[in-house]
C-alpha cells in the first residue's frame, strides 16, 4: 500500500513538473525563499547566489503556472528585477497576480531566478 502511494505521489510531481516546463516555468530555476529586504538588497541577495530578481514577465508566467501557490506563506508581495522611476520598483503581489511599484527602500519579499 506505502509503495502504490509513493508511486502515485511520484506521478503527480513528475507531471506537475512536465505541466510547469511546458508553461516555460522551470521550478529548478527558482530560489528558496530568501527573506524580506529592500530591492537594492534583492539584487545584491540575488547576485550572491548567482541569481537574479525575476521580471514581471517571469514571475507573472511563474504565478499563472500556479507555482507561486506556495509562496504565500511566506508573503504576498516580491521584488521584480524592474524598475518604476529612480525611487520606485515593480512588486509583484502572488494572491492576486497584479503588478504595482512600490518605494525602493521598502522592504518586502525576495524570490530570485536564474
Amino acid at each position: 500500500m506505502k509503495i502504490k502511494l509513493i508511486t502515485v505521489i511520484l506521478v503527480i510531481c513528475c507531471i506537475i513538473k512536465l505541466l510547469h516546463k511546458q508553461k516555460g516555468i522551470n521550478v529548478e530555476d527558482w530560489s528558496d525563499y530568501q527573506g524580506i529586504m529592500t530591492w537594492e538588497e534583492s539584487n545584491e541577495k540575488c547576485e550572491g547566489l548567482q541569481m537574479r530578481p525575476p521580471t514581471r514577465k517571469e514571475i507573472k508566467a511563474a504565478y499563472n503556472a500556479n507555482l507561486t501557490d506556495s509562496w504565500k506563506k511566506d508573503g504576498l508581495w516580491y521584488w521584480t528585477s524592474e524598475k518604476f522611476s529612480k525611487e520606485y520598483a515593480y512588486y509583484f503581489n502572488v494572491e492576486d497576480g497584479n503588478v504595482s511599484n512600490i518605494v525602493n527602500f521598502y522592504s518586502i519579499h525576495l524570490r530570485c531566478i536564474r
